[in-house]
Protein backbone atom coordinates (compact mmCIF):
# COMPACT_ATOMS: atom_id res chain seq x y z
CA UNK A 1 0.00 0.00 0.00
CA UNK A 2 1.61 3.36 -1.05
CA UNK A 3 0.73 6.28 1.10
CA UNK A 4 0.49 9.77 -0.47
CA UNK A 5 2.22 12.45 1.95
CA UNK A 6 1.23 15.95 0.84
CA UNK A 7 3.55 18.92 1.91
CA UNK A 8 2.82 21.16 4.00
CA UNK A 9 2.50 24.21 2.02
CA UNK A 10 -0.64 22.44 0.53
CA UNK A 11 -2.27 21.13 3.90
CA UNK A 12 -2.51 24.50 5.68
CA UNK A 13 -3.89 26.16 3.16
CA UNK A 14 -6.32 23.38 2.61
CA UNK A 15 -6.84 24.00 6.48
CA UNK A 16 -7.72 27.50 6.42
CA UNK A 17 -10.18 26.36 3.55
CA UNK A 18 -12.17 23.78 5.80
CA UNK A 19 -12.49 25.85 8.27
CA UNK A 20 -13.49 29.28 6.98
CA UNK A 21 -16.07 27.47 4.36
CA UNK A 22 -17.57 25.99 7.73
CA UNK A 23 -18.51 29.29 8.44
CA UNK A 24 -16.26 29.17 11.66
CA UNK A 25 -14.59 33.07 12.11
CA UNK A 26 -12.66 34.52 15.11
CA UNK A 27 -15.01 36.56 17.33
CA UNK A 28 -15.09 40.07 17.13
CA UNK A 29 -13.70 39.30 13.21
CA UNK A 30 -16.61 39.81 10.86
CA UNK A 31 -16.36 42.76 8.58
CA UNK A 32 -18.51 45.90 9.84
CA UNK A 33 -20.70 46.84 7.08
CA UNK A 34 -22.83 50.41 7.73
CA UNK A 35 -25.21 52.55 5.63
CA UNK A 36 -22.70 54.41 3.57
CA UNK A 37 -24.42 57.56 5.60
CA UNK A 38 -23.32 56.47 8.94
CA UNK A 39 -19.46 56.31 7.17
CA UNK A 40 -19.48 59.90 8.65
CA UNK A 41 -20.46 59.94 12.16
CA UNK A 42 -19.75 61.79 15.52
CA UNK A 43 -19.05 59.64 18.36
CA UNK A 44 -19.71 60.82 21.93
CA UNK A 45 -19.68 59.70 25.19
CA UNK A 46 -20.45 60.16 28.81
CA UNK A 47 -17.77 58.57 29.78
CA UNK A 48 -15.21 58.99 26.65
CA UNK A 49 -12.90 56.70 27.67
CA UNK A 50 -14.60 53.80 28.58
CA UNK A 51 -14.07 50.24 27.18
CA UNK A 52 -17.15 50.12 25.20
CA UNK A 53 -16.64 53.43 23.89
CA UNK A 54 -13.29 52.56 23.05
CA UNK A 55 -14.50 49.27 21.72
CA UNK A 56 -17.00 50.78 19.59
CA UNK A 57 -14.55 53.08 18.32
CA UNK A 58 -12.02 50.85 17.13
CA UNK A 59 -14.89 48.91 14.92
CA UNK A 60 -16.04 51.57 13.55
CA UNK A 61 -12.44 52.87 12.32
CA UNK A 62 -11.63 49.43 11.17
CA UNK A 63 -14.54 49.20 9.27
CA UNK A 64 -13.20 52.95 7.61
CA UNK A 65 -15.73 55.05 9.00
CA UNK A 66 -14.60 58.15 9.40
CA UNK A 67 -14.87 59.73 13.44
CA UNK A 68 -15.23 63.72 13.39
CA UNK A 69 -14.15 65.91 16.19
CA UNK A 70 -17.62 67.92 16.52
CA UNK A 71 -21.66 66.80 15.87
CA UNK A 72 -21.98 69.32 13.56
CA UNK A 73 -19.11 67.96 11.35
CA UNK A 74 -21.24 64.91 10.67
CA UNK A 75 -24.39 63.78 9.39
CA UNK A 76 -25.24 61.64 12.28
CA UNK A 77 -24.30 61.23 15.56
CA UNK A 78 -23.98 58.35 18.37
CA UNK A 79 -24.41 59.23 22.10
CA UNK A 80 -23.45 55.96 24.60
CA UNK A 81 -23.84 56.96 27.62
CA UNK A 82 -22.79 55.83 31.16
CA UNK A 83 -22.55 52.24 31.62
CA UNK A 84 -24.06 50.57 34.67
CA UNK A 85 -22.94 47.61 36.70
CA UNK A 86 -24.71 45.48 39.40
CA UNK A 87 -23.78 42.88 41.01
CA UNK A 88 -26.63 40.48 42.62
CA UNK A 89 -25.94 37.54 44.89
CA UNK A 90 -27.55 34.56 42.67
CA UNK A 91 -26.68 31.57 45.29
CA UNK A 92 -26.02 31.31 49.12
CA UNK A 93 -24.02 28.79 50.72
CA UNK A 94 -23.13 27.45 53.75
CA UNK A 95 -22.58 30.29 56.30
CA UNK A 96 -24.91 32.84 54.43
CA UNK A 97 -22.02 33.04 52.02
CA UNK A 98 -22.55 33.95 48.50
CA UNK A 99 -21.33 30.98 46.10
CA UNK A 100 -22.25 32.74 43.00
CA UNK A 101 -23.12 36.26 41.66
CA UNK A 102 -25.64 37.79 39.00
CA UNK A 103 -23.38 40.75 37.32
CA UNK A 104 -25.58 42.33 35.15
CA UNK A 105 -24.23 45.50 32.72
CA UNK A 106 -26.82 48.21 30.64
CA UNK A 107 -25.42 50.76 28.34
CA UNK A 108 -27.46 52.97 26.64
CA UNK A 109 -27.22 54.20 23.01
CA UNK A 110 -28.71 56.99 20.99
CA UNK A 111 -28.26 58.00 16.99
CA UNK A 112 -29.37 61.34 16.28
CA UNK A 113 -29.17 63.61 12.93
CA UNK A 114 -27.45 66.64 12.38
CA UNK A 115 -30.74 68.92 13.75
CA UNK A 116 -30.98 66.46 16.68
CA UNK A 117 -33.47 64.72 15.76
CA UNK A 118 -33.53 60.83 17.35
CA UNK A 119 -33.13 58.32 14.67
CA UNK A 120 -33.01 55.28 16.83
CA UNK A 121 -32.88 55.27 20.36
CA UNK A 122 -33.01 55.50 23.15
CA UNK A 123 -31.79 51.85 23.37
CA UNK A 124 -31.05 50.35 26.45
CA UNK A 125 -28.53 47.06 26.10
CA UNK A 126 -28.21 44.76 28.75
CA UNK A 127 -25.94 41.56 29.53
CA UNK A 128 -25.86 38.89 32.36
CA UNK A 129 -23.12 36.74 33.43
CA UNK A 130 -23.29 34.42 36.32
CA UNK A 131 -19.60 34.16 37.90
CA UNK A 132 -19.16 31.82 40.79
CA UNK A 133 -17.21 33.18 43.99
CA UNK A 134 -15.27 31.17 46.62
CA UNK A 135 -14.72 32.94 49.79
CA UNK A 136 -11.70 30.26 50.15
CA UNK A 137 -9.98 31.83 47.06
CA UNK A 138 -10.64 35.56 46.62
CA UNK A 139 -8.33 36.52 44.57
CA UNK A 140 -9.27 33.94 41.80
CA UNK A 141 -12.99 35.20 42.45
CA UNK A 142 -12.06 38.55 41.75
CA UNK A 143 -10.25 37.19 38.04
CA UNK A 144 -13.27 35.72 37.74
CA UNK A 145 -15.13 39.22 37.61
CA UNK A 146 -12.54 41.19 36.20
CA UNK A 147 -12.74 38.58 32.91
CA UNK A 148 -16.27 38.81 33.30
CA UNK A 149 -17.29 42.32 33.24
CA UNK A 150 -14.40 42.02 30.24
CA UNK A 151 -16.36 39.85 28.26
CA UNK A 152 -19.36 41.91 28.88
CA UNK A 153 -17.86 45.08 28.00
CA UNK A 154 -16.77 43.34 24.68
CA UNK A 155 -20.43 42.16 23.77
CA UNK A 156 -22.27 45.61 24.71
CA UNK A 157 -19.78 47.04 22.10
CA UNK A 158 -20.93 44.18 19.63
CA UNK A 159 -24.32 44.65 20.01
CA UNK A 160 -23.77 48.60 19.56
CA UNK A 161 -22.11 48.04 16.34
CA UNK A 162 -24.65 45.04 14.70
CA UNK A 163 -27.34 48.14 15.93
CA UNK A 164 -26.02 49.97 13.98
CA UNK A 165 -25.40 47.94 10.68
CA UNK A 166 -29.03 47.04 11.14
CA UNK A 167 -30.19 50.96 11.05
CA UNK A 168 -31.68 51.55 8.25
CA UNK A 169 -31.97 55.23 6.79
CA UNK A 170 -33.88 57.26 4.78
CA UNK A 171 -31.77 59.16 2.33
CA UNK A 172 -31.84 62.69 2.09
CA UNK A 173 -33.79 63.43 -0.67
CA UNK A 174 -36.59 61.29 0.79
CA UNK A 175 -36.67 62.71 4.12
CA UNK A 176 -38.03 65.80 1.98
CA UNK A 177 -41.64 65.85 1.35
CA UNK A 178 -42.23 65.06 -2.23
CA UNK A 179 -46.06 66.18 -3.80
CA UNK A 180 -48.56 63.29 -4.06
Amino acid sequence: MQVIRLPLKFIVPLLALLVTSCGFQLRGSEQVRLDPQLQVMYLGAASPNSDIVRRVQNSLEVSGATLVATPGEAPYSLWIDQEQERILTASVGGAAQATSKNLIMTVAYTVKNRDGAVVAGPEELRLEKLVQHNVLAVNASEREMSIARQDLRTRLAEQIIRQLQNLRLEAATDSVDQPK
